[in-house]
């Protein structure tokens, strides 16, 4: 029996991406598939834990990554012969048409719901960027029907592309079961919070760092991840709760272990924006993994998944004073905190966790090869 081949596309995430590499790539390496992974960070070309990454080069800006980039890697992905073409990035939808049309089958991963985040950036005037969704979100509607299959990261988002392709499902980016161990450090000992992933305004990180100035002073925020601009990020590192703060940078997974080992909570105050209010940010689940509290905005699906299943506590992410008081009881209590980080880490063993999504990962391939 010949070995399924599955090519893995993306243009603007990095190589070893959490859902691309971590979870679907090696994922489907260790369950027998032949995987390749095209990408473009002009990293070279690469075979780790069997997967075989192709790079074709990194964009000179912005302007190429939206309008040649994705041609290039149409060039390059056409002379690949695999089973299942699964992009990653909607400026790859028309080059991922002409795919389809050669006879492939070509799925859409549907990582965030574009036509509403659009509105949220910053790069444009808003109504340049309200017309930009507004087009854009036709043309993905028509692409969509056309396609082999849409995975989506949420529920939510699965629920708008059903009706358009019935072949869609949602895949969520819950955390690998046994990736975090972080016990080494008794939360009577842990005096500090973190932020990891992507820094921006619109997560709520103004807020949280002038909630920081409110909290105990022996309280550090621990922040990782990489800046999306560069005004902004000057801004973070001279405020004036600086001293408390410890920031990283970009970190590889191990060093996000060393962080959530030393802190009682982790924070995810996402302002509220139409794309946040129903998303399901991984590191929510990140955080119920390793252990410790969460403190999440007080979005009403936010708070079916932290408050119902008593891992945390949802606040205003516009009320630096909220969090603020949120993040000294954890201090305060430190076994509050413990048995929070506890309950999180509990469901996540039983219920959101990659070990499931994998399996609804493999039987759709399944299906999909099948029609």
């Amino acid at each position: 029996m010949n070995t399924i081949s599955i090519c893995h596309i993306t243009t603007a995430h990095p190589r070893y991406d959490v859902r691309i590499y971590h979870k679907y790539a090696k994922s489907l390496s260790q369950s027998g598939y032949d995987v390749s992974l095209c990408v473009a960070d002009g990293l070279g070309n690469q075979f780790k834990e069997d997967v075989n990454f192709i790079d074709i080069g990194k964009p000179g800006n912005r302007f190429s990554r939206f309008f040649f980039l994705p041609l290039k890697m149409f060039n390059k992905v056409k002379r690949i012969k695999a089973d299942i073409y699964h992009f990653h990035d909607p400026e790859f939808l028309l080059p991922a048409l002409f795919l389809k049309k050669l006879g492939r089958k070509v799925i859409y991963d549907v990582h965030e719901d574009v036509p509403r985040s659009l509105t949220g950036r910053d790069w444009l005037p808003k109504w340049i960027l309200t017309i930009i969704a507004f087009f854009f979100e036709l043309m993905e509607n028509f692409i969509t029907k056309r396609l082999t299959g849409i995975i989506t990261a949420t529920p939510h988002i699965r629920d708008r592309f059903l009706q358009f392709n019935k072949n869609t499902i949602d895949i969520n980016n819950y955390p690998i079961r046994e990736e975090f161990n972080c016990d080494k450090i008794p939360f009577e000992n842990r005096n500090d919070i973190c932020y990891t992933g992507a820094v921006t305004e619109i997560r709520g990180i103004r807020t949280l760092m002038d909630a920081l100035l409110r909290c105990h002073k022996d309280i550090k925020l621990h922040l990782a991840g990489k800046f999306a601009d560069s005004e902004f990020e000057k801004e973070i590192l001279n405020h004036k709760a600086k001293d408390n703060l410890i920031y990283y940078g970009l970190v590889e997974r191990d060093k996000l272990n060393e962080i959530y080992n030393k802190c009682f909570a982790g924070v995810v105050t996402f302002l509220p924006y139409e794309n946040h209010i129903h998303a399901q940010p991984n590191k929510i689940f990140e955080y119920m993994s390793a252990g410790i509290a969460v403190i999440g905005s007080d979005f009403k699906l936010w708070k079916v998944i932290i408050e119902k299943y008593h891992s945390g506590t949802c606040v205003d992410p516009d009320n630096s004073e909220e969090i603020a008081q949120v993040v000294n009881k954890y201090h305060g209590n430190k076994q509050l905190a413990s048995s929070h980080g506890l309950n999180g880490k509990k469901i996540v063993q039983e219920k959101f966790n990659w070990e499931k999504e994998k399996q609804k990962l493999l039987s759709f391939y399944s299906e999909m090869l099948i029609d």
